[in-house]
């Protein structure tokens, strides 16, 4: 058995493959449009509830929620592009708990960098925006606010730049812990699930 495990670790080290198996051109962006529609109407969906029922520094407070779901999906984009292979390997050859999960996140770095900088991040830019108009017109509709138009470019406007800002920063610390941040989505991502292995040097 720790021979089996340690030729399926040796096969993975000697190149670092991003997604080499066919794939049929058109599968994968289907996925991600149909991955995309479920996932924006359960956002948007807790979104509006959330806002609903709650006052305006509630409201403030899911706002700030989406923004952080972006950046920390943004931070694991950038590093599972930026972590080099064969530290996760070595950690996977001593049971270090998340390794392989990290591994299999290296190994399909493309796709995750797409889901986690591109789906997660776009979903809950819109969904900010979103929430924004709703702030402004719930606002309005208490406190006869005037000048809602005004209002509404100011905290878009405050909403991108804090946005940009904390992603910029976000970059700036998944290049340098890149590995540190792929290894702790491991682990996270072992909670529930753990690569099988099909054949020889093949975690999927």
């Amino acid at each position: 058995m720790r021979r089996a495990r340690y030729e399926r670790i040796s096969a993975l080290s000697k190149s670092r493959q991003i997604d080499k198996q066919p794939v049929i051109a058109l599968r994968w962006p289907l996925q991600v449009m149909a991955g995309t529609f479920f996932i924006s109407a359960a956002f948007s969906l807790g979104a509006g509830a959330a806002i609903g029922g709650i006052s305006t520094g509630g409201a403030f407070a899911v706002l700030l929620l989406f923004i952080g779901i972006g950046v920390l999906f943004d931070i694991l984009g950038v590093a599972v592009t930026a972590a080099e292979l064969p530290p996760l390997l070595s950690m996977a050859s001593r049971r270090v708990p998340g390794a392989e999960q990290a591994i299999w996140l290296l190994r399909h770095a493309e796709r995750v960098s797409n889901v986690c900088n591109d789906v997660i991040g776009d979903i809950c830019g819109i969904i900010s925006g979103t929430t924004v108009a709703a702030i402004v017109a719930a606002a309005a509709m208490r406190s006869a606010l005037s000048g809602e138009l005004y209002i509404s470019i100011a905290l878009s406007a405050l909403t991108a730049a804090v946005t940009v800002g904390a992603k910029a920063f976000g970059k700036y610390i998944a290049l340098a812990h890149s590995r540190d941040i792929v290894l702790l989505a491991g682990r996270m991502l072992g909670w529930v699930w753990r690569p099988r292995h099909k054949r020889k040097g093949n975690w999927t």
